[in-house]
């Protein structure tokens, strides 16, 4: 019996100790997954992500990650499978819906993709995953400014997510922008990278040793690559990597993808080492590749695909270039090279669009293999149709607007000819209607327009025997597809302009010896495709000789284009040097105006990414040294003495920039959150002189000249007394997710105002059970004035009461802000013109405890007109309740434990039906953020506005997130400052 005892308890014992390691692990296995993903590593997350859910299965959160991991290696299957099970878990995780939803969007599935995000953005307005959604669903779409708009926010929103900045980047390509202005934007990516590990940034000595002569070796030189499969890269990489010289080369393939397909294997006999990394991290692909000791290193994926770009940020190998896959420059000043050819790139007036060096082939950037066999036919489709058939296969992102409009002329001036355009998004209805009402507003008849979806391996090639001219797209020329159309015998009329996206038919053309067919302007291109209806024999000769005149040439000659890049490699290695460890943003290239780099910084340092920020900052000062805000956001207000020091500095510095205005006013700021009164007067004088231009800073001076006006004059506002505020009966209905927070608010309130509390009284709702407690409360008001407030609200003194009922003179209900429309259901995000608050907040700026805090245009004590009110404080008096019906008097449960909404939603209900709603600037009110307020539904009641007043979650309307921050020493000087800001009555006061 004992011993039976003994080994239970024992049994037990080991029980508890492996639950105990069993939690260790997962809790262990959870936060280093978190930090990998945070690092941008998803390889190095799934592993963890893995050993967390064999513990914690039911995870709908890690599962969703894991799930983006996969996502971003590249295994989509597995990806869907895991967005999925967790949408199956729990199909209201946001996080997870967006993902259910971009697998819709993988699918040809919009309209279904949009239902879903519509709930995720009327919820969570700045989810990024949302918008990265959005944005693929706009660019399948061919929406190209939308899908930009999208990617761009949420990149911002998560700035150092490495696949996020691809999709801005890459669509940022079909955009109809200058050449400069989308280098631009690659190289202010390559600029502000996060940079990586410190043991990536150490360079080994055999990286820039000599390489010897005496004892000649094979040049080592590896392929990275996450598209050696079924993909468009494997038609150039395969002719290029089957044809190298073996004596003199050394082969490395790294294989960053999970899929292995016919392709992949056709890449790996050409390999003397190939390497499947897709599922190693990048601190194992690192010291894989560094342990090869690569002479050159060629990526072939750019900002396409699941690649890894970023770590080439370090060096990799001695020398290291880009080709093949991704038409514009990488960003990169430590990518060497970037293959283009002497028809891409003729001279050096065109290397300003590289931030790598221009490499020039002598004939072709790239080398075509079809790889499938095609029937060819030797006659032209238009001779069987009776009507001449232009075409366009591919993206439909790249048909511009211009595009439509061209060939709407075209077809006009070849009135017996119609238009095949194929494309994989025609797969989606909703694609092909949105692409079909683009038609007419281009004045395309629709009944000489064909829409087709994609055709698979063989049957594509063949689709081009339907086709006798194929119209190329611009800026964003056709790449495979235009290869294709040649390589069958269909002739491409292109428009080029002056990087390798918009010159990739040009060359093409030139190799092929048919350079005639390629027009530098609108009006040539348009005219040669006209003449080529014109020219059925010029086609017809074409068709018969393309296959003849392929080989010819480089384009067509693996060999020979091989042949081409070694040598391109050998003058490489001779001429590589030593890289700096951090390399030095060139000026030399086109850069993004200084504006536009600092609105991104600000943003991207308002969603919480202060480090991202801050590079971003000093990327433009190396650009534009003396542009102030980039020295104004590098300042840290925390060292407050310092910041003060050199905020004056700069003033001195920059006396003429046009900014100077908004360094006086962080001085100012600086100054009175320092207490440095003797200060005060010289600054005063500093800001009436100060030239301002932005809107939001004219505003901030007001109310600073305001009260340090008052501050120089020692004068103060008037402080109400008691008899002033409390003629009148009051009801508190507070809002409170619990009895206890309600005593805690009832108590600290008596506590301040003790001697006057008579005439107060208090109703506690709470936010749970709102719906029913609200309406039970204000039917038990039978006279005085009644205040709508939460529980974290505080009241600097009884000012709020008394400023509350002057304001009930003029109108119905008052409170401390809102806006004069409503368009969102985040109406503090709405125009600056738009809005109004002025609150007190807890602040540890300097010397400062409490910090007055203003968003909105007007400096004025009230504000009315106004559509909603701010739901922390609403007052009004008791008889409006009984003037309103029962059906204004009751509330949705979809409103409960959503911070106020209720209230606010409230105040536009009666705004609607007519009652006077205004905003007062002076009421004192303490807004206490780290309190408790019950925020558990905000999602559930933002969707329940969305669909209630039908708000448009995708709109893009103005945003305004300006809240101007001043600090004071105390709670009394607070109140004090606001009301001189505001323009309260004063009076002279000694000190």
């Amino acid at each position: 019996m004992l011993r039976r005892l003994l080994s239970s308890a024992l049994s037990g014992l080991l029980k508890r100790n492996d639950a105990e390691a069993g939690k260790r692990e997962a809790e262990e296995s959870i936060r280093l997954a978190r930090a990998a993903l945070e690092r941008g590593d998803a390889r190095e997350a799934v592993e963890h992500f893995e050993c967390y859910l064999k513990f914690q299965p039911y995870d709908c959160e890690a599962i969703n990650d894991l799930g983006y991991c996969y996502g971003v290696i590249g295994d989509n299957e597995r990806a869907v499978r895991l967005f999925d099970r967790a949408y199956q878990l729990d199909s209201s995780c946001l996080p997870g819906l967006s993902n259910h939803a971009k697998t819709f969007v993988d699918q040809q599935r919009s309209e279904e993709a949009l239902g879903l995000i519509r709930m995720v953005k009327a919820q969570s307005p700045d989810s990024w995953s949302a918008d990265s959604v959005l944005g693929s669903l706009r660019q399948g779409r061919g929406e190209i400014e939308l899908a930009c708009s999208h990617a761009k926010n949420a990149w911002m929103k998560s700035f150092d997510g490495l696949r996020q900045a691809n999709n801005h980047v890459f669509n940022s390509s079909y955009r109809a922008i200058e050449e400069s202005q989308l280098t631009a934007e690659h190289v202010f990516w390559g600029a502000t990278l996060a940079p990586l590990l410190d043991e990536f940034q150490r360079q080994p000595e055999w990286m820039h040793a000599a390489i010897s002569h005496e004892a000649p070796r094979r040049i080592r030189l590896g392929y990275w690559s996450p598209d050696l499969r079924n993909h468009s890269v494997f038609f150039f990489a395969h002719p290029l990597i089957s044809n190298h010289d073996r004596t003199a080369f050394e082969i490395f393939i790294y294989s960053d993808t999970t899929v292995r397909q016919e392709q992949t294997e056709k890449i790996r006999v050409h390999a003397d080492h190939f390497h499947e990394t897709a599922l190693l991290s990048d601190a194992e692909l690192f010291r894989l590749m560094r342990s090869h000791r690569l002479d050159v290193l060629i990526e072939l994926a750019g900002h396409t695909s699941s690649n890894r770009i970023n770590m080439l940020q370090c060096r990799l190998a001695r020398v290291q270039l880009s080709g093949l896959g991704y038409p514009p420059t990488t960003g990169l000043e430590t990518i060497d090279g970037k293959l283009v050819d002497v028809h891409v790139c003729p001279d050096s007036s065109f290397d300003r669009f590289y931030a790598e060096r221009p490499v020039r082939l002598p004939e072709s950037f790239w080398s075509f293999d079809p790889y499938w066999t095609p029937e060819r036919i030797d006659r032209l489709p238009c001779d069987e149709a009776g009507v001449l058939t232009y075409g366009c296969f591919g993206n439909i992102s790249k048909i511009t607007d211009e595009m439509l409009s061209a060939w709407a002329e075209i077809m006009r001036q070849v009135p017996d000819s119609r238009l095949l355009i194929r494309s994989i998004s025609f797969k989606d209805p909703a694609a092909q209607e949105v692409f079909r009402q683009k038609v007419v507003g281009a004045a395309i008849p629709v009944g000489r327009i064909e829409l087709l979806g994609p055709a698979a391996a063989q049957d594509y090639l063949n689709a081009y025997n339907e086709v006798d001219v194929v119209l190329d797209t611009y800026p964003f020329n056709g790449g495979t597809t235009s290869c294709f159309a040649l390589f069958m015998g269909a002739l491409v009329v292109t428009r080029y302009g002056e990087g390798l996206r918009s010159r990739m038919g040009l060359s093409m053309l030139n190799n092929l010896r048919l350079g005639q067919w390629a027009a530098s302007s609108l009006e040539d291109y348009i005219a040669l495709a006209v003449r080529a209806a014109q020219s059925k024999d010029e086609l017809r000769e074409f068709r018969c000789n393309a296959e003849i005149l392929f080989k010819a040439t480089a384009l067509g000659d693996g060999e020979r284009f091989c042949r081409h890049v070694e040598a391109a490699c050998r003058e490489m290695l001779e001429s590589a040097a030593q890289k700096p460890a951090h390399p030095i943003v060139r000026v030399d290239v086109p850069h993004l105006p200084a504006r536009e780099m600092m609105r991104r910084a600000y943003t991207v340092y308002r969603y919480g990414q202060a480090k991202a920020a801050h590079r971003i900052a000093r990327y433009c000062l190396h650009v534009q040294p003396d542009y102030l805000p980039a020295h104004l956001l590098l300042i840290d207000e925390a060292q407050i003495d310092e910041a003060i020091s050199r905020l004056q500095a700069l003033i001195c510095q920059y006396p003429e920039s046009d900014d100077i205005g908004a360094a006086q006013l962080m001085l100012a700021r600086l100054l009175l959150a320092g207490q440095c009164k003797e200060r005060f007067s010289e600054q005063l004088d500093a800001l009436l002189g100060t030239r301002l231009h932005d809107a939001h800073d004219q505003t901030f001076n007001a109310m600073l000249t305001n009260w340090l006006s008052c501050l120089v004059a020692e004068t103060e506002a008037v402080p109400p007394n008691a008899t002033e505020c409390l003629g009148h009966d009051w009801t508190l209905i507070v809002e409170a997710p619990d009895r206890a927070e309600f005593d805690l608010f009832v108590a600290e309130f008596r506590q301040r105002f003790l001697a006057t509390e008579a005439g107060i009284r208090f109703e506690f709702c709470c936010s749970d059970q709102l719906a029913r407690d609200l309406p039970a409360a204000l039917s038990r008001i039978e006279t005085g004035y009644v205040v709508l407030t939460q529980s974290n609200v505080r009241l600097a003194s009884l000012r709020a009461l008394k400023e509350s009922v002057a304001s009930l003179d003029a109108c119905d209900m008052v409170s401390l802000g809102g806006c004069l429309s409503w368009d969102r259901v985040t109406w503090r995000r709405s125009g600056f013109s738009n809005k109004v608050t002025s609150v007190i907040c807890p602040s540890k700026l300097g010397k400062s405890s409490y910090e007055i805090r203003k968003s909105g245009r007007s400096c004025e004590k009230r504000v009315s007109g106004l559509a909603l009110l701010d739901g922390a404080w609403i007052a009004f008096r008791s008889d409006l309740v009984s003037k309103l019906g029962a059906e204004l008097i009751d509330f949705s449960m979809e409103l409960e434990g959503a911070a106020g909404m209720m209230f606010e939603e409230w105040s536009y209900r009666l705004h609607r039906h007519g009652l006077r709603l205004a905003a007062c600037q002076v009421l004192g009110l303490l807004i206490e953020h780290e309190r408790v307020v019950c925020t558990n539904h905000i999602g559930e009641a933002s969707l329940y506005l969305t669909e209630l007043y039908g708000f448009d979650p995708f709109a893009e309307l103005d945003e305004d997130h300006v809240v101007f921050g001043v600090p004071v020493a105390d709670l009394s000087a607070a109140e004090t400052a606001q009301g001189m800001m505001f323009g309260l009555g004063v009076s002279s006061h000694s000190q």
